[in-house]
């Protein structure tokens, strides 16, 4: 899958993760939510080789962040996502739940860390977790394209501490904060 750019990227993960090309999470990890303001804000993408786009994260609700990419497309709704923040085993990440008609099918799971000015985020590697997934390591169902773990809440955190849930993570991309 070739990715050009962080909308283009994240549409696309929406896209394949409900066709089967992305590990997509029946139940969202359980864990006390997390208020990460260093998120807020509009953050642009820092890699020379891709496209240059925009991902903005507003606070929507006390549980919930909007993500939505600029500019806005007349074709496109934003926010994309909703999403929730957790801190697991020391770690931040974002439940992204689709604003779309497959609201509450699924979860995406994204690792993401910020340093100063500078976000980075991980995703799961699909192969590597439809491999945990056949050797029995993870509850879900795996194929040549993609993953569905069906693990319960509890079981969602402590694969998200593993090892093996943390060796299944590569970076994504990274982004600079977008100056006003």
């Amino acid at each position: 899958m070739k990715i050009q750019s962080l909308r283009i990227s994240l549409l696309v993960l929406i896209a394949l993760s409900w066709s089967g090309c992305q590990v997509v999470f029946t139940n969202p990890p359980a864990a006390k939510l997390k208020d990460d303001k260093a998120l807020r804000g509009r953050w642009t993408s820092a890699e020379k080789e891709k496209e240059a786009m925009t991902v903005r994260f507003e606070r929507r609700n006390r549980e919930e962040v909007d993500v939505s990419f600029l500019p806005d497309e007349p074709d496109k709704k934003n926010p994309v996502f909703t999403a929730k923040l957790f801190e697991i085993g020391g770690r931040s990440y974002m439940v992204l739940n689709p604003t779309d008609a497959d609201r509450d099918k699924g979860f995406l799971i994204v690792r993401y860390e910020i340093s100063g000015d500078e976000l980075a985020v991980w995703i799961l590697n699909s192969e590597k977790v439809a491999a945990l997934i056949k050797q029995k390591r993870v509850a879900g169902e795996g194929g040549q394209s993609g993953a569905t773990v069906t693990e319960s809440a509890d079981n969602v955190s402590r694969f998200l501490q593993s090892r093996d849930g943390q060796d299944a993570f590569e970076i994504f991309g990274k982004f600079r904060r977008a100056r006003s």
